[in-house]
């Protein structure tokens, strides 16, 4: 796409019917939406991610925990499952723990940032689970993840997937406040990260004898991340979290792509959702270009 400048010589309205008698507007109380009596998992939980472990960051993935609860008396207990055995994490042995309490400034936070070399040497490859405890005020909930397929990094495994990886600092609203955390997080997607086109911007003037003069032209690229069928919790986090980082990078492991390793990315308008028929599954579509747009030439 490209954009060209020359430089010289140069709260939506609502609609309603015509009345004779004054409208009054009723506010009724908020209804209460109960929630359904259906077990998803049958549909959802045959979701796999594959989680690689290597020599190098390329090869080697990692999964961050993080979870809130206002309770000071409570706990948030992670585990990994694997084969039914439930590992509690809490040591440094898998990763790096956050014990709930212990952030300073985010005592209602507590998370874990799983190094899965270090669950490989320790627990063996295979197909784990990761499962929350959240003790709030003596009622305990509980929730468990899709499968993380463990596996040496293999790159015809690797292939057809991209690897998304987001630092936060800063307050979402509506989610967490990661003011002063650096929280990286981490997916390994079914994907395509591919250049869109790129994106020019020239700027010229008229001179003498109607002749084109450059002032500046500049040089960037915008990129496709389009995904397969992923869960909506896992598509409503990149949109509303991991892509509104400070720092957001995209690795395409495609056999036949464009060879992006570590892109650093900024999204921009026109991410769009295609979901499935039967299944709360969608497929996604987001648009992002160059965080650093430093390819100019001036006069």
């Amino acid at each position: 796409m490209a954009i060209t400048s020359f430089a010289g010589n140069s709260q939506p309205m609502a609609l309603s019917e015509m009345a004779h008698s004054q409208v009054t507007i009723t506010i009724g109380s908020p209804s209460v939406v109960e929630d359904i009596d259906f077990e998803y998992c049958g549909y959802e939980c045959d979701y796999i991610e594959y989680a690689f472990h290597g020599n190098t960051p390329y090869e080697n993935d990692y999964k961050t925990l993080l979870e809130e609860n206002e309770d000071p008396n409570g706990s948030i207990t992670f585990y990994l499952v694997k084969d039914g055995v439930e590992t509690i994490l809490d040591t440094n042995a898998y990763g790096t723990p956050y014990a709930f309490g212990s952030i300073t400034n985010h005592e209602s936070l507590a998370g874990y940032d799983i190094n899965w070399l270090n669950v490989s040497i320790l627990l063996g490859n295979g197909d784990y689970h990761i499962k929350t405890e959240i003790d709030f005020f003596g009622d305990v909930t509980e929730k468990t993840s899709h499968v993380y397929r463990l596996q040496p990094f293999n790159v015809a495994q690797a292939d057809k997937t991209v690897k998304l990886e987001s630092v936060q600092n800063g307050c979402i609203e509506n989610g967490f406040d990661y003011s002063g955390l650096n929280w990286r997080r981490m997916h390994r997607l079914p994907a395509v990260f591919k250049i869109d086109a790129p994106v020019e911007e020239v700027s010229n003037y008229i001179g003498t004898n109607r002749t084109v003069k450059q002032i500046q032209e500049k040089v960037h690229y915008a990129y496709n991340l389009n995904t397969e069928p992923i869960p909506i919790a896992i598509g409503n986090l990149i949109l509303t979290d991991m892509l509104l980082g400070n720092t957001i990078t995209a690795t395409d492991y495609n056999i036949f792509g464009d060879n992006l390793r570590d892109v650093e990315v900024v999204k921009i308008t026109g991410s769009e959702r295609t979901p499935l028929d039967q299944d709360r599954k969608s497929a996604w579509s987001f648009k992002l270009e160059d965080k650093v747009q430093n390819t100019v030439k001036r006069n």
